[in-house]
């Protein structure tokens, strides 16, 4: 009788303890989200293409780095490069704007290593070296990378090949097979814009000519009577 009174009496305690040990866990986790609200907010503001005052863009900055103490998220690293790179665009001081751009990067990274499954952010990282002119081997892993985890990420398809033919040349020949397909997927999905943003700019089509010439010159025959017709 004493013994079921005993366990009767300590489950709820077991219960309880355990209750507060998961709060105690969450606690971080939920600070983080709440202190990460206006930077949530400026975040949608420059997605929806708006600009942020720049009176805030130093606060904001502190927030999410407070956010990432509070908890280690890739999304805060994420935020945080995206304000990092808002300041640099907006900065008159090439030092100081040089420096906004490397801390974005480093930021990027940060994200990547915690969630490397990430398409648009292994492009970001690869435009943030091209800025930087730091244009490397590892530029071209990130793009490739970019390519393997979002091949039809339409919000940075073009841009992303846009990088990847103005770094054709780093580009390892075993690699180049990503490339003809994205090529194909631009133009499919956005002719005219792949003509006038991608074909006709930087000696492009030599390149494109290049890597269709063999894989796919039906497709290659149309395009180019496309451009033809533009000149």
């Amino acid at each position: 009788m004493e013994k079921n009174k005993f366990v009767d009496y300590c489950y709820p305690v077991l219960v309880l303890l355990l209750g507060i040990a998961l709060f105690l866990t969450a606690l971080p986790r939920v600070r983080a989200a709440l202190n990460h609200l206006p930077v949530t907010s400026a975040i949608t503001e420059l997605n929806k293409r708006k600009d942020l005052d720049l009176k805030k863009i130093d606060l904001l900055i502190a927030t999410a780095q407070q956010s990432i103490a509070l908890s280690d998220e890739p999304r805060y690293w994420a935020d945080l490069s995206r304000l990092l790179f808002f300041q640099a665009e907006k900065a008159n001081n090439l030092n100081f704007k040089r420096q906004s751009l490397k801390q974005a990067r480093d930021s990027v990274e940060q994200s990547l290593v915690r969630s490397p499954a990430n398409s648009l952010l292994w492009f970001q990282l690869a435009k943030l070296d091209f800025l930087l002119n730091t244009v490397s081997d590892k530029t071209v892993k990130a793009l490739n990378l970019s390519i393997m985890t979002g091949p039809y990420e339409l919000s940075h398809l073009l841009p992303r090949l846009q990088l990847c033919l103005s770094a054709f040349s780093k580009f390892d020949p075993k690699d180049r097979f990503l490339l003809p397909p994205q090529i194909l997927i631009a133009w499919q999905k956005a002719p005219k814009v792949f003509i006038r943003e991608i074909a006709l700019k930087n000696g492009n089509m030599f390149k494109i000519r290049f890597l269709l010439h063999d894989k796919s010159p039906d497709d290659l025959a149309v395009m180019e009577t496309e451009i033809e017709k533009t000149h």
